[in-house]
């Protein structure tokens, strides 16, 4: 296939409505001279770029290029802002839990709604599980304020996770490897604070409506098959006997089903695939005897004296 190497210019002929003649060119807005074109996807016609001088365009691919150096420094911004505002939203718990404690503050009000009052909009989520990360680890005196400001928002988030998982239990053995890692801060910070809060969070058991979308998927993709050669494996390795009687009698009953459903032409294909079978006799394929032919042994040594002299 030739490549392609540049944009075809827009056609300014469109193809007909139908018969009775040709659509006549669209008009589109072009700038007034000398305005100033802005990155306005509905204010930039295709048509009308495709005329503007070199100039002109490589200005507006400029405009798009500072401006994601701003959105960049605005994420940047935002990073630190966040954890800034998990330590005023420390604050805020704090003054929250004393109006609780003096019947001043209804006693189920949550962080979120307290902070919503005070600001008009819920606090964003990843700013309040920072402010759980600075709650146990820093005001806790496992790590220090300064550790908190170094790490990373994803660390400190994943640090929270695994408080929240051992219900803040802030002797459990992940909660010292976690307070580790965070004051450390190595190239694989973030990968070892994952493997110590999968070693803590439950694994959430397969559901049946779960089973069942897996296996529709897999006989949908033609991998059952696969499936099936494996399965004897699976009854012999580590399945407990209870188990392996209950899906050996579920499997016969299945096979049952599968020949009521299929009918006359299952016996068909087991009688193809049997006369396919290959044996093998002294390491050497033998293709399998005719029906018609003797089966017995040939003998292949000197007759004895006996058989002679019978």
């Amino acid at each position: 296939m030739k490549a392609v190497t540049s944009v075809p210019a827009p056609s300014t002929n469109p193809a007909p409505l139908n018969g009775a003649g040709v659509q006549p060119p669209v008009e589109t807005p072009k700038p007034a001279p000398g305005a100033k074109l802005m990155l306005v996807a509905k204010e930039l016609n295709f048509a009308n770029l495709c005329t503007l001088a070199a100039g002109i365009i490589d200005g507006l691919a400029k405009d798009f290029a500072k401006k994601n150096a701003r959105v960049k420094e605005v994420r940047d911004d935002y990073k630190d802002a966040a954890k800034a505002a998990a330590k005023v939203y420390a604050v805020l718990e704090i003054r929250l839990n004393t109006g609780k404690e003096k019947n001043l503050i209804a006693a189920n009000k949550s962080l979120g709604d307290f902070i919503k009052d005070i600001t008009g909009e819920k606090p964003p989520t990843h700013a309040l599980t920072l402010k759980n990360a600075f709650a146990g680890y820093v005001m806790s005196g496992l790590t220090t304020e300064g550790d908190f400001d170094s790490n990373s928002g994803n660390c400190l988030e994943l640090g929270a996770r695994i408080l929240t998982e051992v219900k803040g239990d802030l002797t459990h053995d992940a909660v010292v490897k976690a307070t580790a890692q965070l004051k450390e801060r190595s190239d694989k910070e973030a990968k070892n604070l994952r493997e110590i809060l999968a070693s803590v969070k439950p694994v959430e058991k397969l559901t049946a409506e779960d089973a069942l979308e897996m296996f529709q998927r897999i006989v949908q993709e033609g991998q059952l098959g696969v499936c099936l050669a494996e399965l004897p494996d699976y009854f012999s390795q580590g399945m407990p006997e209870t188990d392996q009687r209950e899906n050996y009698l579920a499997f016969g009953r299945c096979l049952e089903r599968i020949d009521v459903a299929l009918g006359e032409k299952v016996d068909l294909w087991t009688s193809a695939a049997q006369s396919e079978i290959v044996l093998l006799a002294a390491g050497k394929a033998v293709g399998q005897v005719p029906p018609t032919e003797s089966t017995a042994p040939v003998m292949e040594t000197e007759p004895t004296a006996e058989l002679v002299a019978a």
